[in-house]
């Protein structure tokens, strides 16, 4: 009985410690000790598209520190620029062949989810080559990859959640039917229309 009892916790327990499948264990170039988990992969989107993250643990408290989602201008410009040059954990040396630890990074502390979007930038693709994006779908598949993460990560669900990104407005009106802790948005250029600002500029000259 007593074994038993043994086998079936030490069954629990490897369920408790069974590590996420997107979970990184190793990188190249990564020669020095880091003291947090993070995770990379694929989030469904819309229409076959499906777009690349990667998601640091913050360093100080994961379950309490809020959740904050990256992304580089464009749209077009691989939020891994950000991660690896800018404000993510790591950065890569000049010799193009390590990395080392950034002392500014915003995962000292949050939880940062660098999404490459929309789909054919970086390592995020779609299964049809001849897709075509615009604001709109490119919103709309970013909004439906972020219910993705927090289907892969429901333990993050309660954490404050904030949006960094350079083509917010469109995100903003979504984000308003969004039942996660949202509590603010930062961007970059908020420009409400692009057609209508360059109207606006040729009216002006």
């Amino acid at each position: 009985m007593l074994r038993i009892v043994f086998l079936l916790l030490s069954c629990f327990t490897g369920v408790l410690i069974a590590s996420h499948p997107d979970e990184i264990k190793d990188l190249p170039g990564l020669d020095i000790p880091i003291n947090f988990k993070h995770y990379s992969g694929y989030l469904n989107a819309t229409r076959g598209r499906y777009l690349h993250y990667w998601f640091v643990e913050s360093q100080r408290s994961p379950t309490t520190d809020p959740v904050v989602l990256w992304m580089n201008g464009g749209p077009g410009c691989s939020s891994l620029d950000g991660f690896l040059s800018e404000l993510g954990p790591l950065h890569v040396s000049a010799d193009g062949k390590s990395l080392y630890k950034n002392p500014y990074s915003w995962n000292r502390v949050a939880n940062v989810i660098f999404l490459e979007a929309p789909a054919g930038v970086g390592f995020s693709y779609a299964d049809n080559k001849k897709y075509f994006t615009d604001d709109d779908s490119t919103s709309y598949d970013n909004y439906v990859a972020l219910q993705s993460f927090f289907e892969k990560f429901p333990e993050f669900k309660k954490n404050d959640f904030y949006i960094t990104v350079s083509f917010l407005p469109r995100w903003a009106v979504l984000l308003r039917d969004f039942r996660i802790g949202s509590r603010g948005e930062s961007g970059g250029f908020g420009e409400p229309d692009w057609f209508f600002e360059c109207v606006v500029i040729l009216d002006a000259t």
